[in-house]
């Protein structure tokens, strides 16, 4: 692997050795790939290290889903403060919440449907199940397009889906109910 993405390493096995400054991928029986300016070459080996700088590693940005949720508050506070775009680390910390919510109701929507009278009708109903847990999941990725492309704002791009969501279990519930 390299940050150009002209070399591949493939090995059997390996040992990570690490200290305050560096970390050292030991590999052993295994390939080196290298795409060159010239064409490509291979070469095998019984033994080969990679030395990573750890400056080179703790420099990595994080992606906000990446972030603890501690962490990920903290981020956001330190952006405000310095300017820099929240959006996308919002969303993130509110897909916390939203998602684990959506959990239950997806549940309880589910329930209605996969049930039926009499024994009929039970593959439709867990069709239909199936169904919702895709269109919930189509829902999530509007909003993630909502926000990314139309910039809406990272709150409603992230509670979009377990809103719309709460309407057919409620629905799906009260005709359950009412027979």
């Amino acid at each position: 692997w390299s940050s150009q993405g002209d070399e591949v390493v493939l090995a059997r096995t390996g040992l990570v050795e690490f200290d305050e400054v560096r970390v050292v991928v030991h590999l052993e029986a295994g390939e080196l790939h290298l795409r060159l300016d010239h064409g490509y070459a291979r070469a095998r080996f019984e033994t080969y290290a990679v030395e990573l700088p750890l400056p080179l590693l703790r420099n990595r940005g994080r992606e906000p889903f990446e972030l603890a949720p501690d962490v990920l508050r903290e981020t956001i506070a330190q952006r405000r403060l310095d300017g820099h775009e929240v959006r996308f680390h919002l969303l993130a910390l509110h897909r916390r919440l939203a998602i684990p919510l959506a959990v239950p109701l997806l549940a309880l929507l589910a329930w209605p449907l996969g049930r039926s009278r009499n024994g009929q009708g039970v593959t439709r109903g867990v069709l239909m199940a199936v169904g919702v847990g895709l269109a919930y999941y189509l829902l999530l990725r509007v909003g993630d397009h909502g926000l990314r492309e139309l910039h809406w704002n990272p709150v409603v791009a992230a509670w979009l889906a377990t809103a719309l969501l709460v309407l057919p279990a409620v629905a799906a519930w009260h005709i359950r109910w009412s027979r």
